[in-house]
């Protein structure tokens, strides 16, 4: 599982899983956090959204294997 972070600027991942803040969880496959976002649940889990180009940008960690 991959931790997606809030941070002051928006949303990053925390492989380290300790980052403070608050954390959502989702499969390390870009499709799964595609459907993560497409279904709000970043807006649930974290109280913010991810635009898109946030959302491509962890979409191209994942995909490239940087988180």
């Amino acid at each position: 599982m991959l931790r997606i972070v809030a941070t002051g600027t928006g949303a990053a991942t925390d492989p380290s899983q300790t980052a403070p803040g608050r954390g959502a969880y989702v499969h390390a496959d870009a499709d799964c956090l595609r459907a993560a976002a497409a279904a709000d649940a970043f807006a649930r889990a974290l109280r913010t959204g991810l635009g898109p180009d946030e959302l491509g940008r962890l979409v191209d960690e994942i995909e490239t294997g940087a988180t």
